[in-house]
């Protein structure tokens, strides 16, 4: 259901916002884990090789550290959009429906999938590199589009 709310988002502070992109971080960062699991699942592999994906170069796939990773690095992500939101797009974005928090949120994933597909992970010698380049694009323009939503989402939330 689409909701459509015209507050004012001035009144947001930055430690709002930044706490607004933590916890959306952290949810989407799991939606985005779960788009990948399935995918790979439906592919036949294993969840503590996808998990294991995750983790940091050098070490032995661990599935666990892959999970905690991953969560740690979408609330870092989370917490950058969220001061975005804050510097410039709440402006933009205020007296919109919330759906439209979407859109700068999926050109948010598609930058960050950018900096991963051809910063992060070859410098890192992250094991991140061998999801298909089309599931871990889609991921992260998922990842984006619901942080975007939630993030605004968040914000009206507590103008009311």
């Amino acid at each position: 259901m689409i909701v459509d709310m015209t507050r004012n988002l001035r009144e947001q502070t930055a430690s709002d916002a930044a706490v607004d992109g933590l916890t959306s971080g952290l949810l989407t960062g799991a939606a985005m884990g779960l788009f990948l699991m399935a995918a790979g699942l439906a592919q036949g592999q294993s969840p503590a090789t996808i998990l294991g994906r995750f983790a940091i170069s050098g070490s032995a796939a661990n599935p666990l550290e892959g999970v905690l990773l991953h969560l740690a690095v979408s609330a870092i992500y989370g917490i950058l959009y969220g001061l975005l939101f804050w510097l410039g797009l709440r402006r933009w974005l205020s007296g919109r429906p919330s759906a439209w928090g979407a859109l700068p949120g999926a050109a948010f994933g598609l930058l960050i999938w950018l900096a991963a597909e051809f910063i992060l992970i070859p410098v890192s010698g992250s094991q991140a590199a061998s999801f298909p380049a089309w599931q871990f694009a889609l991921a992260h323009l998922l990842f984006g589009a619901i942080l975007g939503w939630w993030v605004l989402r968040s914000a009206l939330g507590r103008q009311r």
